[in-house]
């Protein structure tokens, strides 16, 4: 069986050659980076759809760092892979930069809600996790808290099979500026609103749907103020935060999606 790379020129094939140690039925799951062009087999082989039933779907809205190309280069190494991993989980990586509950990386891509219903409601998938607000805590509190409480009514209703988990605001830095504290809080009453359990990011605590504490442990999980390339021996965010200073390493979703599994494990 030969994969095709992405990489290289337009008038040039690339194959990775994966030779198996003997000819049978086998269950094979390919991921990838890039382009995906395809599965080139010999003649007298074939491809049939598995008998083998699926994990559990899990379907993750977000932002950036949901989608977690930024610093890692690929989805594949993003937090929600690391989490649906550890939990047995398929993972459908809907995360997508600049945006948010309101933020639309200036009219180019699609807010939280426009995104529902291909991303949520077409799948009808057994969990969905949403991760927002670093790229909506400078619009209007209110504002923010409208749309997160459209974005629950509307899974609750047309997904009502689905367990919706809402997480809070991510922060690179230990500190952060009293905005985002009080988009988190309001973002935490609407999740509790709603019945939805919250792991909140910022205080290193989660509330189950019947607003119960789980998990309490204070301060944020990301702790310090530094980054990769800037770092101020104060905190984890030396190792854990990309040089571009917002974006998680590598090692950091790795940190974040153990973090996540357990949470929502409990």
């Amino acid at each position: 069986m030969c994969i095709r790379d992405s990489g290289g020129t337009v008038d040039k094939k690339y194959f990775y050659k994966v030779k198996f140690d003997s000819k049978k039925k086998r269950n094979i799951k390919i991921e990838t980076n890039g382009i995906y062009g395809g599965v080139y087999i010999n003649n007298n082989d074939e491809i049939t759809k598995t008998t083998r039933k699926s994990n559990p779907k899990t379907v993750w809205i977000g932002s950036s760092i949901t989608e977690g190309s930024a610093i890692t280069g690929a989805s594949m190494y993003s937090f929600p892979n690391v989490a649906s991993s550890m939990l047995g989980l398929e993972c459908i990586n809907a995360g997508l930069g600049s945006t948010g509950y309101i933020a639309t990386a200036d009219d180019t891509k699609y807010a939280f809600y426009d995104r529902l219903q291909y991303d949520i409601i077409d799948k009808q998938p057994e969990i969905a996790v949403i991760e927002g607000g670093i790229n909506d805590w400078q619009y209007e509190t209110n504002l923010i808290v409208e749309e997160a409480d459209r974005c629950y009514k509307y899974i609750k209703e047309n997904a009502p099979n689905t367990n919706l988990i809402i997480i809070g605001v991510f922060w690179p830095k230990g500190s952060y500026p009293d905005k985002v504290k009080e988009v988190n809080e309001e973002l935490r009453k609407t999740a509790r609103d709603n019945n939805l359990p919250f792991i909140d990011l910022l205080n290193r605590q989660t509330i189950d749907k019947d607003g119960n504490i789980i998990t309490d442990n204070k301060g944020s999980y990301i702790t310090g103020t530094g980054c990769v390339g800037s770092e101020k021996n104060d905190g984890n965010a030396d190792y854990y935060i990309g040089n571009d200073s917002t974006h998680p390493t590598i090692e950091g979703h790795k940190y974040l999606g153990t973090i996540i599994a357990t949470e929502m494990y409990k």
